[in-house]
């Protein structure tokens, strides 16, 4: 049944993105740890609405300029000199726009979005936002070639610099809060330059007048927004569903609540590793096949229900660990994250389903029922931390965010079995042939290494 699928090519591809999410999540505990414990509560929750704000702002200005050029790269529709001049050009005037709204946002709205956050800090953060869209628009490229290598070297290059920054600017020189935003700056400074010599080394682009950097092919523009502006409205409403909790928790509790809140969804979303890792690849894997549906209809199920499985079992492990986890890494001044992880687990566990069959919903051209299932589910995220928050505190937040995520695997679920026709159990549940699999695996690798230490 596998046979012709490329599963191979598929796992390698998938191996390569788990350890770069592996590496990631060593880098990003990192970072975590060194600003919990520099900055204390107060600090980190600060330092968490801050730095939201050029987030939002990227993920608002993006477009789906990344996500529509993946996938046109991937279906052989334009090569990569024109996706690369096209988006290097509508990086530049995007990034002037984004500049302006965020200077907009923060003269004239901090006070509500933001409250009791300095607007010089608030202004200072804005400066990531150009390299921040840089990154994602020539790192799409890459995503659409499947030359997972490259792209994985372009993810992990901000974190790498975030952390050494982190340690010099808030562990050596001790610049507080305005040190952790000047880290992250120039944490995407650099990951800029050595994008450049990415591009130089994998790309060798073919340099040509300046003009063309300007000023996008028209076509290619045309069929990137077309595209990419079903998925952008996607991939908004669903980073609301991930970070509006952050700005309703500061808004109804403060900013002690939202570092208390911030470093259990930290730890709870290093969790996705697995299902980040396989999403990556499924995307273009399954724009390419657009005349293999039995291919398609066989691999997303496949690893689907395995990823399920490795993360179900991940996330009882941290549950069952979550209190020496914490207070080892952050101190007993984040005691109450606890209880607020182990209330988020579930929702985690749910995301690892959807975040695969939206990515496989997405390479088929249908980024518009991501929406859907997006906005409906944002609705009831924001509703139910209204609810909890006065209520319950910080936990409110958690167990909102669980509620939503679950419900989001459910409804996609049923929207890509209805799309493909395959039965809903087969995505959840593992079968007899994968647990055969993994012990056919198991016997090969014990073969390799008792060879290996004959």
């Amino acid at each position: 049944m596998n046979k012709g699928m490329k599963l191979n090519i598929l796992a390698r591809d998938t191996l390569l993105n788990t350890a770069r999410q592996g590496l990631a999540i060593v880098l990003g505990m990192g970072i975590s740890v060194l600003l919990a414990r520099g900055l204390g509560v107060f600090g980190r929750g600060q330092y968490a609405i801050i730095i939201l704000l050029p987030t939002l702002i990227v993920t608002f200005s993006n477009l789906g300029v990344s996500s529509a050029t993946a996938y046109y790269v991937a279906l052989g529709k334009y090569d990569k000199f024109q996706a690369l001049q096209s988006n290097i050009a509508l990086f530049l005037w995007i990034s002037l726009i984004s500049i302006g709204v965020g200077i907009v946002v923060v003269t004239f709205l901090s006070d509500i979005l933001f409250k009791g956050i300095s607007q010089s800090l608030l202004f200072f953060a804005l400066l990531s936002i150009p390299t921040r869209i840089l990154i994602l628009y020539v790192q799409s490229v890459f995503h659409g070639l499947q030359d997972f290598e490259s792209y994985n070297l372009i993810s992990l290059a901000p974190q790498f610099f975030a952390l050494l920054f982190t340690v010099l600017f808030l562990q050596i020189l001790h610049l507080g809060v305005w040190g952790a935003i000047l880290a992250n700056i120039a944490s995407f400074f650099f990951a800029t330059l050595f994008l450049f010599f990415i591009i130089n080394k994998r790309l060798q682009p073919q340099y040509k007048a300046w003009g063309n950097y300007l000023l996008p092919n028209k076509k290619y523009t045309r069929d990137i927004f077309k595209y990419g502006f079903k998925s952008h409205l996607s991939n908004i409403v669903a980073f609301l569903n991930y970070r509006a909790d952050m700005l309703l928790v500061n808004f109804f509790i403060g900013a002690s609540s939202v570092g208390i809140y911030g470093v259990s969804v930290g730890i709870a979303e290093k969790l996705w590793i697995l299902s980040g890792s396989v999403s990556s690849v499924i995307f273009p894997k399954i724009a390419s096949l657009k005349n293999e549906e039995n291919k398609r209809n066989t691999i997303t199920p496949l690893i689907t229900r395995q990823i399920f499985a490795f993360s179900f079992a991940l996330v009882v492990f941290i549950g069952v660990f979550s209190k020496w986890i914490i207070l080892f890494l952050y101190g007993n001044e984040y005691q109450q994250s606890i209880i607020v992880l182990v209330w988020l687990l579930p929702g985690i566990v749910m995301v690892s389903v959807s975040r695969i069959l939206a990515n496989d919903i997405a390479g088929r051209g249908l980024p518009q029922i991501n929406l859907i299932h997006s906005t409906v589910v944002f609705g009831i995220n924001i509703v139910a931390n209204i609810i909890l928050l006065p209520k319950i505190g910080v936990l409110g937040a958690s167990i909102a965010t669980s509620i939503s995520y679950s419900f989001l695997a459910i409804i996609k679920t049923s929207a890509y079995c209805k799309i493909t026709g395959v039965k809903w159990y087969s995505v959840w549940f593992l079968t007899k042939e994968d647990i055969l699999g993994w012990k056919i695996l198991y016997k090969k690798l014990l073969n390799k290494y008792a060879k290996n230490k004959i």
